[in-house]
């Protein structure tokens, strides 16, 4: 998020620079960031937990999701538990729901979005940027677009959404994709997405907001380069 020396390929997001700036220009509200390092579990830490258990299990495991159970519930219930409540005992923090957010990229939108949906009482707002919703980490799955097997996993995602989403009104959602390489694949199933936020009553860049960046891909760099526009709306005062 910060340090070069730390984040993936050297390239951080840089979310001091963009929030100082934000702040300067009265667009977001004073901010602590709280960065959650990631581990060799983190397919099956961010990979949906409830929205999966409706599929057998072989399809999950072929998805190379092969270790189950998944740990997404217990990961949330980390964020929650015991994160939070560290945080929250230790810096000067707002730490209601309104003024708490989630947000990560790829397999971490996958995660925010499911984070607010399973405890809408502590996430008032979630940003996924280049949301991976074929889920699976199987590159075999990846190599071409409409793979059923893929249709059948995000799709799992998707109506588990449409039942499980927070009543509009109360919530922030933001969304976004390129569209070369990993987040080519993305478009179809954004589209489903922001169709259920429209089922759902969530107003366009209101409750929700879902763009794309035309000629942009799937790395730290791109993420970075976009990233006033989710705190902005995510954090706005």
């Amino acid at each position: 998020l910060f340090d070069p020396a730390t984040s993936m390929g050297g390239e951080p997001w840089a979310v001091d620079r963009h929030l100082d700036a934000l702040a300067r220009a009265h667009r977001a509200r004073p901010t602590i960031v709280v960065g959650v390092w990631n581990t060799d579990q983190r397919s099956r830490e961010y990979a949906p937990a409830a929205p999966l258990a409706t599929l057998p299990a072989p399809v999950v495991a072929e998805a190379g999701l092969v270790e189950i159970p998944l740990l997404s519930d217990n990961y949330v219930e980390f964020l929650t538990q015991e994160l939070k409540s560290f945080v929250d005992a230790r810096y000067r923090t707002r730490p209601g729901r309104d003024d708490t957010v989630v947000m990560g990229s790829s397999m971490g939108g996958l995660i925010s979005l499911y984070a607010l949906a399973r405890r809408p009482d502590v996430f008032g707002a979630a940003g996924c940027l280049s949301t991976h919703w074929p889920i699976t980490v199987n590159p075999e799955f990846l190599q071409r677009p409409g793979d059923p097997r893929v249709e059948r996993l995000a799709q799992a995602y998707l109506d588990w959404l449409r039942v499980n989403l927070p009543a509009a009104g109360t919530h922030r959602l933001y969304f976004d994709h390129g569209t070369e390489h990993l987040d080519s694949l993305y478009a179809p199933f954004q589209r489903r997405m922001d169709a259920v936020l429209a089922d759902r009553g969530y107003r366009r860049d209101v409750d929700a907001t879902s763009r794309v960046f035309p000629g942009t891909t799937h790395d730290e760099r791109a993420w970075r380069a976009r990233l006033d526009l989710p705190l902005a709306f995510l954090l706005r005062p």
